[in-house]
């Protein structure tokens, strides 16, 4: 019986948590794993889904550009490892109940989520195998935050109130963990039925849409067709784990610009000043983590200074 890996603001091999607590789970079942990426796109995508209280568009064309390109690029790194990525457009509980009703599923893993809607979603999926009498197990594990909450000096529902005090209390008693390595490519393997699983559901190993698909209008589209001369990053500012770790790359150790971090952050204007990191790891593309370790890498071979030190922290929220 294979597990489902359900790929959520995760959508990265590198310090994945909770890809390899599904690696552990597969290697235990001996069945391979199902890594599957949904389009919400009844909740979140198109130009006609607004948010409750502002109505504005719940994801702007720009930014499910930004995840297209994301979840083609961890396609593309599974590929590499002999595996794959299942897409499917609709309503998770809907796309995971016809996938455990056509094959014996043991686990439905994905990262741990903290917001209201996400959680809902968890319950939408639960409720849904309930109806279906399917008795899957769905687990969220943790794996976007610097710190793990359970080291926390103080309950996660008491988090002081200012950014400084945070920060005070977590650096006088917590370390910041060791980025896990990629999965390897042996715990990845897919079911050797999969292509048959894939016909019953609906859903495709190559199929990846577009923003038409995704209920973007044509104006919408037009839009963002052209790159504002303005912007900060008019070049490379891709999603994906490749770009990702390329930005890191350039701004750490190619152009040494974390040296003077402190003085520029606030300039935001121009790809020489703040990080830029924020889309990356809003997506998961990205995990702080390893942004951490390169930061002491580079203080230990390099330089340590204020900028050095500031970045830690800084640079991830």
């Amino acid at each position: 019986m294979p597990d489902i890996h359900w790929f959520r603001n995760d959508l990265r091999l590198h310090d994945n948590p909770a890809l390899w607590h599904t690696a552990r789970l597969s290697a235990t079942n001996g069945d391979g794993i199902l890594p599957i990426f949904i389009f919400d796109k009844t909740r979140i995508y198109g130009s006609e889904v607004r948010t409750r209280l502002s109505s504005s568009r719940k994801c702007g064309p720009r930014r499910a550009q930004f995840l297209l390109e994301a979840v083609a690029d961890l396609r593309k790194n599974l590929e590499s490892c002999g595996s794959g990525l299942i897409i499917g457009i609709g309503k998770p509980e809907i796309i995971l109940g016809k996938i455990t009703k056509s094959v014996v599923v043991n686990n439905i893993v994905c990262q741990q989520e903290i917001c209201s809607e996400e959680l809902s979603i968890n319950e939408a999926v639960r409720s849904e195998l309930n109806s279906l009498g399917i008795e899957v197990n769905l687990q969220s594990i943790s794996g976007s935050t610097l710190y793990d909450a359970s080291t926390l000096p103080f309950d996660i529902n008491n988090i002081p109130d200012t950014f400084s005090r945070f920060r005070k209390e977590v650096e006088e008693c917590c370390k910041i963990g060791v980025p896990l390595d990629a999965v390897s490519d042996q715990f990845l393997k897919l079911p050797h039925d999969i292509h048959n699983i894939l016909q019953e559901i609906g859903c495709s190993l190559e199929y990846m849409p577009t923003l038409v698909d995704l209920g973007y209008s044509y104006e919408d589209i037009q839009d963002i067709s052209t790159v504002d001369p303005r912007t900060a990053m008019p070049k490379g500012y891709r999603g994906g784990e490749t770009f990702a770790l390329a930005r890191v790359q350039e701004y750490i150790w190619d152009l040494d610009l974390i040296q003077s971090y402190f003085d520029t952050r606030n300039g935001m204007i121009g790809s020489d000043y703040s990080t830029k990191f924020a889309p990356w790891l809003a997506h998961g593309n990205l995990s702080p983590r390893y942004i951490a370790r390169e930061c002491r890498r580079y203080e230990e071979n390099r330089v340590e200074n204020k900028s050095t030190v500031s970045m830690h922290i800084f640079s991830l929220i």
